[in-house]
């Protein structure tokens, strides 16, 4: 079948109209990335020993650890966190509490 010089324009045209509508689809899984500037060389040396005795590159191990730390949940920080984070569960506190209070200024509003 020959195509007129008109039908290939309009041809092309869907052609490159798909194509475009493709690299927009897909653009929803473009990979981010990220530069790590002032890496010291001894860390850098560690992490290409151990991608190497993984079997894979220092850019996959990177891209692992990253991954593992990214899913990790964060700890809650803040009052009370802090504090509850110094108190062994166990321990009674009542008399640390009652040592270091303090009384309280009444303030008339």
């Amino acid at each position: 079948m020959m195509l007129g010089s008109s039908q290939r324009q309009q041809l092309a045209t869907i052609m490159i109209a798909r194509n475009y509508q493709w690299l927009i689809d897909t653009n929803d899984f473009a990979m981010a990335s990220i530069t790590i500037r002032h890496l010291s060389a001894e860390s850098k040396e560690r992490l290409r020993k151990r991608a190497e005795s993984s079997g894979c590159s220092l850019e996959a191990l990177a891209r692992s650890i990253l991954d593992e730390a990214a899913r990790a949940p964060v700890p809650p920080t803040g009052f009370p966190h802090d504090l509850i984070a110094l108190v062994d569960p166990s321990e009674d506190i009542e008399s640390y509490v009652q040592e270091h209070d303090q009384p309280q200024v009444v303030v008339e509003l």
